[in-house]
């Protein structure tokens, strides 16, 4: 065999292979680059993404906070803001139609020559949830919150979350910023002035107290009075009457409203009754229930109590009988605490965004709640319920953000 003959025919396949092993390499270098490449590309679209949602939430917040600004922002695209080694710009468009407020928000986050683009939808919405809070405690609490999402606007490490999603039974626990009104008082000549929107205060009445000492069994008040206390003891009651007036509002006003073993009866005829207190302390008599607001109106119309207090407190077991038209505002002042002992089943909207809402025993509230701390103890029960709220000067309205839509990347290079 001619040695040289061989070594001749295998030098080829030895090119062969080393060419193939050449491609192999180079093959596999570009792969790995162009892996490099998407890993950095897709770490920058994270990025940029995240610096879309970023500028959405900053337009969302200042929105919900300042809703008076909105029609000077459509269709107006932001100048570029620098955040996290990137820049967003944002732009809002407005999609209302019909009944229903709702604006969209158009956010582009811009990272290492990579862009994304993120819709965020906002809508107005009135009270659509049972609970509102910055703060809430109901560690150990049994019982349930029923017809909607409970609304949490406070700091997520002050929160026992799982507490708070085992009691929420027909929705979820939102995590959501914002902002209610404070509670503006009806009439100008409080020490609690806010604000006012009923006008001038009754002048005070002589006597300027009414307990059961030396009255009849049945007080009526037919018309606006301020006291100094009223105390109702048991055997008598008291009854707020505006049959005569219809469509015609009463302001109660007195430092301090107590009953006990006593009922309170408010007759609407289309009107509203307005009641104005430091302290509030209603008490049910025997079984009957301790607050009875009943519709006389010719038409069905009903009508609506407005209760204002510092203090809000069930003295026993207060229950509440309705009629179907009729509704039941309470306003809790800045600082001051509604609290709910008992059994008591209570109809109605609490309005208490500085203040504080305690619920113990096995309270039950058909309506809704909107309070700055929010505490329960025992069974509470929360259903919630539409309640029609008046136009008095602070805002049952604001913005929510409703979903995150149609993302979509767009690469700049």
């Amino acid at each position: 065999m001619n040695q040289k003959n061989e070594v001749g025919a295998a030098l080829p396949l030895v090119l062969v292979i080393i060419l193939g092993l050449s491609v192999f390499a180079f093959t596999l270098l570009m792969f790995s680059m162009n892996e490099t490449k998407q890993v950095a590309l897709d770490e920058n679209q994270m990025k940029a993404h995240y610096i879309a949602r970023s500028g959405a939430h900053a337009l969302a917040s200042y929105i919900i906070k300042n809703p008076d600004d909105i029609e000077m922002l459509f269709n107006i695209e932001s100048d570029p803001v620098d955040f996290a080694d990137g820049y967003y710009s944002v732009v809002l468009v407005d999609e209302s139609k019909n009944d229903e407020i709702i604006h969209r928000i158009n956010a582009t986050g811009f990272y290492n020559g990579v862009a994304q683009r993120i819709d965020l939808t906002v809508e107005n919405k009135g009270i659509t949830a049972p609970l509102y809070a910055k703060v809430i405690d109901v560690n150990g609490v049994s019982g349930g919150i029923y017809g909607g999402d409970v609304i949490y606007g406070g700091d997520i490490n002050y929160l026992n979350v799982s507490q708070i999603e085992g009691l929420t039974k027909d929705g979820e626990l939102i995590f959501l910023e914002y902002d209610f009104d404070p509670v503006i008082v009806p009439c100008n000549d409080s020490k609690l002035l806010d604000g006012e929107f009923f006008g001038d205060c009754p002048p005070m009445n002589s006597p300027s107290s009414i307990n059961t000492s030396n009255s009849n069994p049945v007080i009526n008040i037919t018309e606006s009075k301020s006291y100094d206390v009223i105390d109702i003891r048991s055997g008598h009651d008291l009854v707020i009457d505006s049959s005569g007036n219809e469509g015609v509002n009463i302001l109660l006003k007195a430092n301090s409203i107590e009953t006990q073993n006593a009922t309170i009866e408010i007759r609407l005829n289309n009107n509203n009754v307005v009641i104005v207190t430091d302290n509030f302390r209603p008490s049910g008599k025997g079984n009957n229930p301790g607050i009875i607001i009943s519709d006389v109106s010719s038409d069905g119309s009903g009508g609506n109590v407005l209760i204002y207090a510092t203090n809000y407190e069930n003295n026993g077991n207060c229950s509440f009988d309705f009629d179907v038209n009729c509704y039941l505002n309470v306003y809790i002042f800045t600082g001051g605490m509604l609290d709910i002992r008992g059994t008591p089943n209570f109809y109605g909207s609490i309005y208490a965004p500085d203040a504080k809402s305690v619920l113990t025993g096995n309270s039950q509230v058909v309506g809704w709640i909107i309070a700055n701390e929010a505490e329960g103890d025992g069974g509470i029960y929360i259903q919630f319920s539409p309640v029609q709220t008046l136009d008095t000067g602070m805002s049952l309205d604001f913005y929510r953000i409703r979903q995150w839509t149609n993302p979509y990347i767009q690469n700049l290079n």
